[in-house]
């Protein structure tokens, strides 16, 4: 199974180098808005294309490749994902900055962007396999979400199945951060859907 990665950011550049290094590493690439094109309208507001909401993904990955205390407009998709209760990757400059109570898992400098992706979808689909019928998926608990990094800062193997690996290691992507560790949350910090 193929990991399904909506990818954003706040470059052009940025969120093109990481595409190219997350699909070279066996995953699909999904995209708010095609490249070269304004981060709005969105392709859901444009006629014949799909929303990645109405697509479907695993996870979403966020590149900074600024660092900005808010988010660009190319970031906007973070929001929509995060509501629709994906994870979330951050990679880049300026590390998890504005989205860290919301981080599942940040990636540092020269770090493994597609093992990070993989990671935090194996993590999803783990959750939502251990679901009692009938009811939905337990959240992710601040233990959960508390930091961890295996040996050499790349996530735990484990935590990657071994079909999502193809060819062994992810690429790297050029403007993504290292080591990959798992993000600390602030107790209390929940996925944005206290209103």
């Amino acid at each position: 199974m193929r990991t399904r990665v909506l990818i954003v950011g706040t470059d052009e550049w940025a969120i093109e180098q990481s595409a190219a290094a997350l699909e070279a590493g066996g995953c699909t690439v999904l995209r708010c808005h095609e490249p070269g094109e304004p981060a709005f309208p969105c392709n859901a507001l444009i006629e014949g294309r799909t929303c990645p909401l109405d697509a479907g993904f695993d996870v979403v990955a966020t590149v900074r490749a600024r660092a900005l205390p808010t988010p660009a407009p190319a970031e906007f998709g973070v929001i929509c994902a995060l509501h629709a209760g994906a994870p979330l990757v951050v990679a880049g400059v300026g590390s998890d900055a504005p989205f860290g109570p919301w981080t599942s898992w940040a990636v540092s400098q020269g770090g493994d962007l597609v093992s990070a992706c993989r990671a935090a979808a194996a993590e999803r689909r783990a959750r939502r396999s251990s679901a009692r019928p009938g009811q939905p998926p337990a959240s992710q608990t601040a233990g959960e979400r508390a930091t961890r990094q295996s040996a050499g800062g790349q996530p735990d193997p484990a935590q990657v199945p071994e079909a999502e690996a193809p060819g062994g290691a992810g690429a790297a992507a050029p403007t993504a951060p290292d080591p990959v560790e798992r993000a600390p949350v602030p107790s209390g910090s929940g996925r944005g859907r206290k209103h």
